[in-house]
């Protein structure tokens, strides 16, 4: 091999989590309203369901662009005033529960809510994700379902069988005129 792709292999296999695909992850900040300036605490709990073996993970909690970080425990930093980033260890079986508190910014005018996201990220990739959505006061309610749509004209199957009745009712016809003649 090349000197170049030698330490480049090596660091993407260090960047690997041991058994990722064993971790779930939930998160809650205990309130359903936020406005900007309010203060929001993130817990974000990651589960190891491999009883056998610890998972070592990348965790990356982000808000939306404007809030500014404020603290980030156990062991974790902030990247980016509106992310923070954990690699903790969780143990067979086990669970480990992280936390980061945030201030939240100015919202973009169009959002009904203010949403932060936790990952756990492999090699910059999104694996598995928890969501956490907040209504903004005054807004259209993010939870709110939708109406049903109206009876739309028929579809495709309901023509194809249209047809196929059609076809049929000719043939039983012509069935019928070759027994009179």
């Amino acid at each position: 091999m090349t000197g170049w792709l030698v330490p480049v292999l090596a660091s993407m296999a260090m960047a690997l989590p041991t058994t990722a695909d064993d971790v779930s992850i939930t998160m809650a900040d205990g309130v359903s309203t936020v406005s900007s300036g309010d203060t929001l605490e993130y817990r974000v709990t990651l589960h190891n369901s491999n009883r056998a073996e610890p998972a070592t993970v990348h965790l990356e909690l982000s808000l939306p662009v404007g809030a500014a970080g404020r603290t980030v425990s156990p062991g974790g930093e902030t990247l980016e005033p509106w992310l923070a980033s954990w690699h903790p260890t969780v143990p067979p079986g086990g669970e480990v529960t992280v936390s980061a508190t945030f201030v939240a910014g100015d919202p973009r005018p169009t959002a009904k809510g203010y949403a932060a996201q936790a990952c756990l990220v492999t090699n910059n990739i999104n694996q598995a994700c928890a969501t956490d959505i907040n209504q903004l006061p005054g807004r259209e309610d993010v939870h709110a379902r939708q109406a049903p749509a109206p009876p739309s004209a028929p579809t495709w199957p309901v023509w194809l069988a249209a047809g196929a009745a059609a076809a049929a009712a000719a043939l039983v016809v012509r069935r019928r005129r070759g027994r009179v003649s």
